[in-house]
């Protein structure tokens, strides 16, 4: 992601070099060509160019916890939470076990072997 201070930079020097959005590219090596639109645009628009970007969370903490109530019930298994559930994504589950759980990775299965991790 690029800072405000770059993305300025690059729709000045777009603005310098005619809208030629290659020479731009060519110049400071990034953005791509539509990114830099975008930012040009927005420029024209507004004036200025966003400062930081945040999301809104996409869960709320009650559906995070049905999800880790759910995962614990029903034999902590992860495949079958998010298939029956219907949300989140492997990774985003995954990353939601790592806060709640922070032990349960205590045990690695390595050729169908148990082996502790050490920490």
């Amino acid at each position: 992601m690029y800072s405000c201070k770059d993305r300025m930079r690059a729709v000045e020097v777009y603005i310098q070099y005619g809208c030629r959005a290659a020479t731009v590219i060519r110049e400071l090596g990034y953005p791509n060509h539509q990114t830099l639109l975008r930012w040009y645009e927005k420029h024209l628009m507004t004036g200025k160019l966003h400062s930081n970007r945040k999301s809104a969370a996409r869960y709320s903490a009650e559906q995070k916890q049905a999800v880790l109530s759910f995962y614990t019930e029903h034999g902590r298994n992860i495949t079958y939470t998010i298939k029956t559930l219907g949300y989140p994504s492997t990774m985003l589950f995954k990353m939601w076990l790592d806060e709640a759980f922070p032990d349960r990775k205590s045990v690695a299965y390595l050729e169908g072997r148990s082996v502790s991790v050490p920490a």
